[in-house]
């Protein structure tokens, strides 16, 4: 049984795990010099390569680079081609959590035969199926299945497979049997193109100057390069002013993202903000005061750390990788219209910033005290 695009396991009780890929439209994707083999691997698996290396795709990078992108891009370029062919879209933590409940419930049969049926897989975040030894083992024989059946699949890591512990033999040569893509972190000029992008994307007027020298100051992933830009454009709505090179200069004085904030500091924070307890943002309440604060939480600690989803996701009483990305774009949406939310969510980076200024004094007295004591 399909329902649009992605087919639902009527076995498995967590159906939250089963998510319609977020159209993006192609134009939204930049392509860089650290992303350019791993996008063009896609739009070549996109275009369903018959069998061979390219029915199987393996993209590693740093949180926050654009790996969910290119699946995204992938999915939504076979949605608009392919019309009603099934695709699972699936973490690695959340197939081993299904897997269990399918052995505990009986279902493995009509679970691996759901799974070996569909035309695309895309497993993200491989790396939180480590040490799930038999979850591995069934995902190994699903993609042999998947590929037997000119099928295609991508996988996702953090890091590149070979240098994973606790993922098996067996599931590291299927990552390493089709195309392999890294994605690195992107250079002083590819962030350049990321802001002047994300600007745009905005309607934010953004100097060459401030451009450069924002992307010179703030060496972090395209999805905190995000996060900064949204940022300089309430901050720029909010002053009526261009962001020139001052207005760039006063942000890299204000907020160095030299260091990080976690995501326990940047709920405690939002918590304290909007005025409720901290058990009850990280409970399973849905109600108004619990569901916002909660929705901000996650955004911010999106935006400010480089934490993946699950980890997010994990702190908020284990939620699932796609239920921190609905939360994010349903807040995001929120922020926009909701002209009483910025100020709040102004406060609270603003108090996360001067956490990490107070943190970052703190690390150079203590080092400037070592190298006395060594001198001495």
């Amino acid at each position: 049984m399909t329902n649009g695009f992605v087919v639902r396991r009527p076995h498995v009780t967590t159906q939250q795990t089963l998510r319609r890929s977020p159209v993006r439209d192609r134009g939204r994707f930049v392509v860089l010099p650290e992303n350019r083999f791993a996008f063009a691997a896609a739009e070549t698996l996109a275009q369903r390569p018959r069998r061979g290396p390219a029915a199987l795709l393996t993209i590693d990078g740093a949180p926050g680079v654009g790996k969910s992108h290119i699946c995204d891009h992938v999915l939504q370029q076979s949605r608009l081609s392919e019309g009603e062919s099934r695709a699972m879209h699936v973490t690695g933590a959340e197939f081993a959590q299904e897997w269990d409940e399918a052995c505990r419930n009986r279902f493995f049969r009509q679970f691996q035969e759901s799974y070996a049926a569909c035309d695309l897989l895309v497993c993200e975040d491989v790396q939180g199926m480590r040490r799930r030894r038999r979850a591995q083992e069934a995902l190994v024989q699903i993609v042999d299945q998947v590929i037997a059946r000119e099928g295609r699949v991508i996988f996702t890591l953090a890091r590149p497979p070979r240098k994973i512990t606790g993922l098996s033999q067996r599931l590291v040569n299927r990552c390493h049997g089709g195309v392999t893509a890294h994605v690195a972190l992107p250079s002083s000029e590819s962030r350049a193109l990321l802001l002047d992008h994300f600007a745009k994307l905005h309607n934010v007027p953004v100097s060459a100057d401030a451009v450069r020298l924002l992307a010179r100051e703030f060496a972090v992933s395209p999805r905190e390069l995000a996060g900064l830009a949204t940022r300089l454009a309430q901050q720029s709505r909010q002053q009526s002013q261009m962001v020139d090179l001052a207005f760039a200069q006063q942000l890299v004085d204000t907020e160095p993202l030299q260091s990080q904030n976690t995501v326990p500091e940047i709920s405690r924070e939002v918590a304290r903000q909007f005025g409720v307890a901290l058990r009850i943002l990280r409970s399973d309440s849905r109600s108004a005061k619990a569901r916002i604060p909660r929705q901000a939480a996650m955004y911010l600690a999106r935006e400010l750390t480089s934490s993946p989803c699950q980890s997010i996701g994990k702190y908020f009483n284990g939620r699932s990788h796609s239920t921190v990305v609905h939360a994010c774009q349903r807040f995001e949406e929120q922020l926009e219209s909701d002209l009483a939310l910025q100020p709040i969510v102004e406060n609270i980076r603003k108090s996360l910033c001067e956490e990490r200024r107070t943190g970052d004094r703190r690390k150079r007295v203590n080092k400037s005290g070592t190298r006395r004591s060594s001198a001495g």
